[in-house]
C-alpha cells in the first residue's frame, strides 16, 4: 500500500532558499528542514554568527541574488547535488511610476528576476533527476491590485517576468525530471509587508475571502509541498496562496470591488 505521507518528506533530499533571513524564507527553512531536509540558506545578511544560523539547522551563504551571474555561480560553485531550490529572495519598488529610474529599475529586476535566473543556471548542473524549483511570485503579478497608494507597477512587473521565466523553464526543463513552479502569495505578514501604509493594507484585507492576511507558514507549507515528491506531477504551474484575494476580486458581485 503506497504511504502518501512519506512522499512529503525529504529525507536525504538538499533544499537551497534564497532570502533565508525575512519571514517566508525563514519559515521554509524550517518547514523543509523537519521535513528531513538538509539546507543551504542564503541571504545578503552577512553575520555568520547571527543565532538565527543555529535557528535554522542549516549551511549559510552570504550572497546577493542580484549581483552579477559570476558571483552568484561562485558563491554556489561547491554546494553540491541539489535535490530543491526556492527563490524567495525579493525587494519592492520604493519608487512611484513617475520617479522610475534606471537605477531603480535594476535594483527591483536584479533581485526579483535576474537573480532567480542566475541561480537556476549556477545550479542546473547540481540538480539531480527528479529535483524541484519553486519561484516565490505574488498576486501583484496576476493580478492588478489598484489602490490609491504607492504603485506597484515595477515589483509586480519584476515578478510576472519571474511567472513567465518559471512556466518556460517548466518546459525546457522537464524532459530532464526537474519540475519549476510558481507561489504566488496574497499580503503576507513579513519585514517586506510590515512598512505597507495601513489604508492599503486594509483595503487588500477587506477584499481577501477569507479575511486575514496570510502568515509566512502558510506560504511555507505550500512550497515545501511542491518541493516534496509528492507534488511530482505538478509543473509549470502559478499556486495562489492569497486566502481568497483573487476570489474576492473577481468572484460574485456581492463580492466585487
Amino acid at each position: 500500500m503506497t504511504n502518501y505521507s512519506d512522499r512529503r518528506r525529504l529525507n536525504g533530499r538538499h533544499v537551497i532558499v534564497t532570502g533565508a533571513y525575512g519571514g517566508i524564507g525563514r519559515a521554509l527553512c524550517k518547514n523543509v528542514r523537519s521535513l528531513g531536509a538538509r539546507v543551504t540558506a542564503i541571504d545578503v545578511v552577512s553575520d555568520a554568527d547571527d543565532p538565527l544560523w543555529g535557528e535554522l539547522e542549516a549551511d549559510f551563504i552570504s550572497l546577493d541574488v542580484g549581483a552579477s551571474a559570476e558571483d552568484v555561480t561562485a558563491a554556489v560553485a561547491d554546494v553540491g547535488p541539489v535535490h530543491g531550490l526556492a527563490n524567495v529572495a525579493a525587494v519592492e519598488s520604493i519608487a512611484n511610476f513617475p520617479d522610475f529610474d534606471d537605477e531603480e529599475f535594476a535594483r527591483v529586476m536584479n533581485i526579483n528576476a535576474r537573480g532567480p535566473l542566475y541561480l537556476m543556471q549556477a545550479l542546473r548542473p547540481e540538480m539531480e533527476d527528479q529535483a524541484s524549483v519553486v519561484n516565490i511570485i505574488t498576486m501583484d503579478a496576476l493580478v492588478v491590485l489598484k489602490t490609491i497608494e504607492k504603485s506597484s507597477a515595477l515589483y509586480a512587473a519584476s515578478k510576472a517576468a519571474l511567472a513567465m521565466l518559471t512556466r518556460e523553464l517548466a518546459a525546457e526543463l522537464g524532459p530532464a525530471g526537474i519540475r519549476v513552479n510558481g507561489v504566488a502569495p496574497g499580503l503576507t505578514d513579513t519585514p517586506m509587508t510590515a512598512i505597507m501604509p495601513e489604508e492599503r493594507r486594509r483595503w487588500i484585507v477587506d477584499n481577501t475571502a477569507l479575511g486575514r492576511i496570510g502568515q509566512p507558514e502558510d506560504i511555507a507549507a505550500t512550497t515545501a509541498f511542491l518541493l516534496s515528491p509528492a507534488a511530482r506531477f505538478i509543473t509549470g504551474q502559478i499556486v495562489p496562496v492569497d486566502g481568497g484575494l483573487g476570489t474576492a476580486i473577481y468572484g460574485p458581485p456581492e463580492l466585487a470591488v
